[in-house]
């Protein structure tokens, strides 16, 4: 319901409708349904700006906070643990933020045939994504960290850019960041076709804190 009121967008509140039918599938202990195959929606991110895709990331985060976080810790131990990464392959909240983030794709490259789709790479460009749906990206497609899009950029260089804003914390940047160069520590020497690295983008974006 809250997630309803700050997001009010009609792709927003249907991403809310199916968080709450998946979780009262779950406590009836049916199976889960196959919710991106949903008529309306597709309509819905036809017709959905960026802006409504980066809504409708949230109210999904925002829905199923607890079951997201609980997914990354139990790959979080498992890894710990030395033992093999049991996948996200299947689950409806993973399925559910491709099929956004695919719109979002859409929006952010216009007029340009997808030949290279990246979850994890969309996902970095969008500054205000919530962080834990980027773990879950990441868990998701390991090997998406030390591929290059077709401008030359790893989801490591989209991230450095965040701008943070006054009041922004810094933190959030900052676990993306260290999340990343631990499991891909090569990104920190990659440069783009300008010949930056993401340290550089770091520096430079970081400079450009208006002052308090």
């Amino acid at each position: 319901d809250m997630a309803c009121k700050r997001c009010f967008t009609p792709l927003a509140v249907h991403v809310a409708a199916l968080s709450r039918l998946m979780r009262l599938r779950k406590l009836q202990e049916k199976d889960p349904i196959d919710v991106c195959t949903s008529p309306v929606l597709e309509v819905l991110m036809e017709k959905s700006s960026l802006q409504d895709c980066e809504k409708a990331l949230n109210t999904l985060y925002m829905c199923n906070t607890t079951d997201i976080c609980a997914h990354w810790m139990k790959e979080e131990d498992r890894a710990r643990n030395g033992e093999m990464s049991e996948g996200l392959e299947g689950w409806w909240v993973l399925d559910l933020m491709v099929a956004i983030l695919f719109s979002a794709h859409q929006q952010l490259y216009p007029g340009q045939t997808i030949t290279n789709f990246s979850p994890l790479h969309t996902l970095s460009a969008i500054r205000d994504c919530p962080l834990p749906l980027l773990l879950i990206a990441i868990l998701a497609a390991p090997e998406d960290l030390s591929k290059p899009s077709k401008h030359g950029d790893l989801a490591l260089h989209h991230v450095a850019s965040w701008a943070l804003q006054v009041g922004d914390p810094i933190v959030r940047k900052s676990i993306a960041l260290t999340t990343m160069l631990t499991l891909y520590p090569e990104a920190d020497t990659y440069r783009n076709q300008n010949g930056e690295t993401p340290t550089d983008i770091y520096y430079r974006t970081t400079n450009m804190l208006p002052e308090s």
